[in-house]
């Protein structure tokens, strides 16, 4: 029951940290906020300095996260931070660093065996599945601790 918890309190973590990035995502000139949110509920999630766990080469963060046990759902959510992080770098510029991190998420679905879905974001953002915004946000308030 407990692990259950966290990793609700987790998989709800990143829901609110991509969907808050997605909508600053219009609101701003350059994405440097969006980016640091999406960057930080990564290492939250993986229990790392995001600074730290970014920095890494591709094949290195995906043997990190593989060897740490790291729930599927987990790694999931991640790509897909991974992936909007990667857009955002390129859409300001920065085309080394969205390649970067195109690769990063690439290796992490390697490593644990699934395919990068762009679809699935749309299921993953309610990981509750409430049935509606208000049920949404009041069972993602039980869980908010994450931030």
């Amino acid at each position: 029951m407990l692990q259950q918890d966290y990793l609700m309190r987790l998989l709800v973590g990143l829901a609110v940290a991509i969907r808050e990035a997605l909508e600053k995502h219009g609101a701003q000139t350059d994405n440097s906020g969006s980016r640091l949110q999406l960057e930080t509920a990564i290492g939250v999630a993986a229990d790392m300095d995001p600074d730290v766990l970014l920095s890494l080469a591709p094949e290195s963060i995906s043997t990190i996260l593989w060897l740490g046990n790291l729930n599927d759902s987990v790694a999931e959510y991640i790509v897909h931070a991974l992936m909007l992080d990667s857009t955002y770098c390129a859409e300001d510029g920065y085309d080394s660093l969205a390649a970067l991190r195109r690769q990063q998420a690439e290796a992490i679905t390697e490593s644990f065996g699934f395919a990068y879905d762009p679809d699935r974001l749309e299921v993953l953002l309610n990981p509750t599945n409430a049935k509606d915004e208000e049920e949404r946000a009041e069972l993602e308030a039980q869980y908010r601790e994450f931030k």
